[in-house]
């Protein structure tokens, strides 16, 4: 089974790189940091992401950027917003439920639409 892959997008290089340790250290994850907006794109091409992360540094122009672009390039992304104070784990925790709710397996069951018409057909 694959790993889920996180990334956490900002500008403290710092805050990033221990926010990706805490994620590995918690969930079975691969958790990439990426410091500025074209690093997050740069590792967007590179991994098979599943969850994007945004720090509360980023700016809204540039959390709007991403967002844009790379949901065009995967609709099935889930974005997670860091505000201050906010623990990575439990902001991470949400996005992981929101993911695999979205991945569940749907039925549609629908019955026979000429069962109901009961043709009578008579071959002689």
């Amino acid at each position: 089974m694959n790993k889920i892959e996180i990334m956490v997008a900002g500008h403290n290089e710092q805050r990033l790189q221990t926010a990706a340790s805490r994620l590995e250290a918690h969930f079975t994850c691969i958790a990439i940091p990426a410091n500025g907006t074209e690093a997050a794109i740069e590792q967007f091409y590179r991994n098979d992401l599943d969850i994007v992360i945004l720090d509360h540094d980023l700016e809204a122009a540039a959390t709007a950027k991403l967002e844009n672009l790379l949901s065009r390039q995967n609709r099935d992304l889930v974005w997670a917003r860091l505000t201050t104070g906010d623990d990575v784990i439990a902001v991470a925790e949400q996005a992981l439920t929101q993911y695999y709710t979205a991945r569940q397996a749907s039925v549609s069951v629908q019955d026979d639409a000429l069962h109901a018409t009961r043709f009578n057909i008579t071959i002689e």
